[in-house]
């Protein structure tokens, strides 16, 4: 059939040629006419399985116009005989049914690019047994295929093998009457239905496996699940379908007992589905799904797998894709170690499947600003889910950082933050210690402020070392240290430690502590040796009495410490 655009034109002359394949040669024209308002024109009695080609001029009252441009076309191919019979009674089955034919002449194979094998459907929806010509005829889509290329991508056939003599259609319904037709694919598309097989009726089986069903998670604790839905259990007579099972496992564990869904309708999408909720966080899941049917109540007993009583089930669905909940907020960190510089978290370990917890992202803010005009960002490292622990670099000394942790799975997906915390690092060393006074018993002592916020300083930790000289008793020089600790933040400056030996030998060295420890100790004083005695004031003393012999006595007094 050849149509074009309609104008207005008196009359249209259309001129086609076929072509020789033998001799590569094309034939005269043969010309034929249409009339003013046509749109089409049916070319009758043509050849199969030949290319054509044709032109059209159009007529006004001006004349007849040029030739258009030449359009190409090609005539499909005839099916060929069925054998009898045309079915493979022993390939019969409940979704599949082959068919056999004799071959095409070898002069059509050259051009025959595969076959399309048609399923006509016999009975209505009744069960009435409908006329041939009534039947519909249909190729399921999803077997649908491209044979050859080029000009001809439209021809799609069940096999684009062109010397096969049989072929199994697929995807037909169980116990439902049926007959098959050929059609032959070439590049002119796919030709006629050829004649109808004998009618035939698809066997009626237990249930088969089911494809396993699709999982996506919800939230922590969530996961949906949904699965095709069995149509073909009860279409036409077949099989009831009672209940849908659904089991879960976590990855490394087994499969828990099924849970039950009874749908009203089996063939609804809205039936096939079922949330299992209370699952635990962080944790890879996989599901599996079955079917039940009543088809076996007639049959024994001992013919029926246990796990279905009286009734028989589809063997369990292959695993479902790896589908895990999602993260629960990080936990706390805390202090494992510290320097002036550097603090190393840890944390406990997070609870779920092995692996799935693919980052740690260690979120961590100077909470000890110096300045009001100072940065207050977020600064971020990530280590490995894997691990416990990490180590925070290039900090200052004696300042608090608020800390927090949020974790990402193997899937990116973000756990919630964690608690923030306080954590400070350690208190940097002195840079001096100076002894500004020495008396007989006590030393004052007095130092810079800490680097760092004052506040955090909690006291101060004092080394005295008492350095004893050869004597009788002990020939060599000896030094015995003792520690003190004083209460005091980073304001307190100086410290007058007491209970000293006089007129003895000693050098000093302090540190800071924070919460996070104490900090390195300065370098000892110098030696100082302490007095003899301390001499606090001259002054004047005066009798009780009025009659005393003197009035004033001059002189020093002396005070020793108890």
């Amino acid at each position: 059939v050849l149509t074009w655009v309609p104008g207005d034109y008196d009359a249209f002359e259309i001129r086609v040629a076929s072509y020789n394949s033998l001799s590569a040669t094309w034939s005269d024209w043969t010309t034929k006419f249409g009339g003013k308002g046509e749109a089409s024109l049916l070319l009758a009695g043509l050849q199969g399985d030949t290319t054509y080609r044709s032109t059209m001029a159009a007529r006004n009252s001006g004349g007849w116009g040029e030739h258009g441009d030449i359009a190409l076309g090609r005539t499909t191919l005839v099916a060929p005989p069925l054998q009898v019979p045309p079915l493979d009674l022993t390939q019969l089955l409940p979704t599949s049914a082959t068919l056999n034919w004799y071959a095409p002449q070898f002069q059509n194979l050259a051009s025959s690019l595969g076959y399309i094998v048609y399923a006509c459907t016999v009975d209505d929806a009744q069960g009435l047994q409908l006329l041939p010509a009534a039947r519909p005829c249909a190729v399921p889509q999803e077997q649908l295929q491209l044979c050859g290329s080029g000009d001809f991508p439209e021809a799609f056939g069940h096999t684009c093998v062109n010397t096969v003599a049989k072929y199994t259609r697929t995807g037909l319904r169980k116990n439902t009457r049926y007959t098959l037709r050929l059609s032959v694919v070439n590049p002119g598309g796919a030709g006629p239905l050829g004649e109808s097989s004998s009618i035939f009726k698809t066997a009626t089986s237990f249930p088969e496996k089911m494809p396993a069903l699709v999982a996506h998670t919800v939230s922590m604790s969530i996961i949906a699940t949904n699965w095709a839905p069995v149509t073909a259990w009860n279409e036409r007579g077949g099989l009831d379908m009672i209940a849908y099972f659904v089991a879960l496992r976590a990855s490394g564990a087994s499969y828990s007992l099924p849970v039950a869904i009874y749908p009203m309708d089996a063939s609804d999408a809205t039936e096939a589905q079922y949330t299992f909720t209370g699952l635990s966080a962080n944790t890879v899941y996989f599901f599996r799904v079955f079917g039940e049917n009543t088809a076996c109540t007639l049959l024994e007993q001992e013919a029926l797998p246990p796990c279905c009583g009286f009734h028989q089930c589809s063997t369990p669905s292959d695993d479902s894709a790896a589908v895990a909940t999602l993260l629960a907020a990080m936990p706390a960190p805390f202090l494992a170690a510290a320097t002036e510089t550097t603090m190393l978290l840890q944390w406990p370990p997070v609870a779920g499947t092995p692996g799935n917890l693919a980052t740690v992202l260690i979120e961590y803010q100077d909470a000890d600003r110096p300045s009001k005009d100072a940065s207050d960002v977020w600064l971020h490292m990530q280590v490995a889910g894997a691990k416990t622990t990490g180590l925070l670099q290039v900090l200052r000394p004696n300042n608090r950082y608020l800390v927090r942790l949020k974790g990402m799975d193997v899937a990116g997906r973000a756990s919630t933050y964690g608690p923030s915390v306080l954590l400070v690092t350690r208190p940097a060393a002195l840079t001096a210690l100076r002894i500004v006074a020495v008396e007989a018993t006590s030393v004052t002592l007095e130092w810079d402020t800490p680097q760092g916020r004052a506040a955090n300083i909690q006291s101060y930790n004092l080394s005295v070392n008492m350095h004893l000289e050869p004597s009788t008793q002990y020939p060599y020089a000896r030094t015995l240290t003792s520690f003190l600790q004083t209460v005091g933040d980073g304001g307190m400056q100086t410290y007058r430690p007491s209970g000293l030996e006089r007129d003895s030998l000693y050098t000093f060295s302090l540190s800071p502590t924070n919460a996070a420890g104490d900090a390195k100790r300065c370098n000892d004083t110098d030696y100082v040796r302490t007095q003899l005695q301390d001499s606090l004031a001259s002054c004047e003393l005066y009798p009780l009495l009025s009659n005393a012999r003197h009035s004033r006595i001059e002189g020093s007094l002396f005070l020793f410490r108890a």
